[in-house]
């Protein structure tokens, strides 16, 4: 990353140890309604894998333990280590600025708030 000016990373990096990445401009967390974020899992599981999901017992129960899993982020009942309380305590710890975009936006709106606060922050013109 050395070689570029600007970059985005994608993705949770809070597990992946110390001096990984150079510093950052700004951590954005996304956080969209647990239904809505479980319900888009459920879309996207069911076009990668059709009926099968519902009438191959074994497809069927990968995807309920998939889900159930993926339901733990914000339950935090223990099936997940990468949870909402893991990256809360992770954004507190870090010494970079933060933006939390809460809600589900578009795409657009979400440019727009991070576009904002470089700008505030003065690292885009």
């Amino acid at each position: 990353m050395d070689n570029f000016e600007h970059w985005i990373l994608g993705g949770s990096t809070f597990e992946w140890g110390e001096n990984v990445f150079p510093d950052f401009d700004l951590v954005v967390f996304l956080q969209i309604p647990p239904e809505i974020r479980i319900e888009r899992l459920r879309t996207r599981e069911f076009e990668r894998y059709g009926v099968a999901i519902f009438e191959n017992h074994d497809r069927k129960t990968q995807f309920e333990k998939f889900i159930n899993w993926a339901a733990d982020y914000d339950i935090n009942a223990g099936i997940a280590n990468r949870n909402i309380n893991a990256h809360q305590k992770w954004l507190a710890s870090i010494n970079y600025s933060v933006l939390k975009i809460i809600g589900d936006l578009t795409t657009e709106n979400r440019i727009e708030h991070i576009i904002q606060k470089l700008q505030q922050e003065k690292h885009l013109p």
